[in-house]
């Protein structure tokens, strides 16, 4: 058996989150397992556990099911959890951290209602930060908080900044961890022609436009990733003397 989650914080109030909407797993998310999981070194680490399930009112004074009971309609409620496995009522950083889950992923738009064991919350979601395109987006700004976000990549991260055109073509900007911003990465590519796929935004074959040329990938789940692309010869020479001198006596053959 397997459990997706997503982890995240609202202001650094961080949250493991789990999607539940066929109600399944309520019953399941004992006091044991919500601390094993929020455990910072023995589970994912967080504050609290987010269950989103399925509501149609609130759910004042419920222990661990979706929402029932009385009061304003909401087609979601937040179950959640506090790090030590208790039950609590409500969570302002949790409801704004499931109002962008839904939102991210389309089950809501603008505004929405959200059950919680303490009333029903009303939600407006606004996505701020939002760029005309690729040639306005602040790489250099932008790309190296991703890069060195140590709670997400502790070895630092590349970073792909997608444009999708239409299902056949995206175009791509590039932050490389130590390098900062290339003209082109050939594995950042592939994984942005499988995330655009799993996200249902482009389709088997895509053309991936980047700085310095286009790449072509051909992908379908549970086969090998296909790039394809030109490769090229510019220059050749010799290194000189002064430059070898560097590397230190006796590390070349004479």
């Amino acid at each position: 058996m397997t459990l997706e989650f997503v982890k995240a914080h609202g202001t650094g109030n961080d949250f493991v989150v789990i999607e539940d909407l066929d109600d399944r797993y309520g019953t399941a998310l004992t006091s044991e397992f919500v601390q094993l999981v929020c455990d910072r070194h023995l589970g994912i680490g967080a504050d609290g556990l987010i269950r989103i399930a399925p509501g149609t009112a609130t759910a004042p004074g419920t222990a661990t099911g979706t929402a029932t009971g009385t009061g304003p309609a909401a087609s979601y409620f937040m179950d959640y959890r506090n790090a030590d496995g208790s039950v609590a009522e409500m969570c302002g950083n949790g409801a704004r951290v499931v109002a962008k889950y839904l939102g991210d992923r389309g089950y809501v738009t603008g505004a929405c209602a959200l059950a919680t064991r303490a009333g029903v919350k009303q939600l407006e979601l606004h996505v701020d930060g939002l760029v005309a395109g690729l040639d306005q987006l602040p790489v250099e700004t932008v790309g190296p908080r991703i890069e060195h976000d140590r709670a997400v990549f502790p070895a630092g991260g590349n970073v792909e900044f997608v444009q999708v055109l239409d299902e056949g073509a995206v175009r791509v900007r590039t932050w490389e961890r130590g390098v900062g911003e290339t003209l082109a990465c050939g594995t950042g590519a592939c994984a942005v022609a499988v995330a655009g796929q799993l996200r249902g935004v482009t389709g088997e074959r895509l053309t991936v436009r980047l700085r310095g040329g286009d790449l072509r990938l051909d992908w379908a789940p549970g086969r090998t990733v296909r790039m394809t692309g030109s490769a090229r010869e510019v220059a050749h020479g010799t290194l000189g003397a002064d430059l070898l001198a560097r590397l230190g006596e006796g590390s070349l053959p004479a």
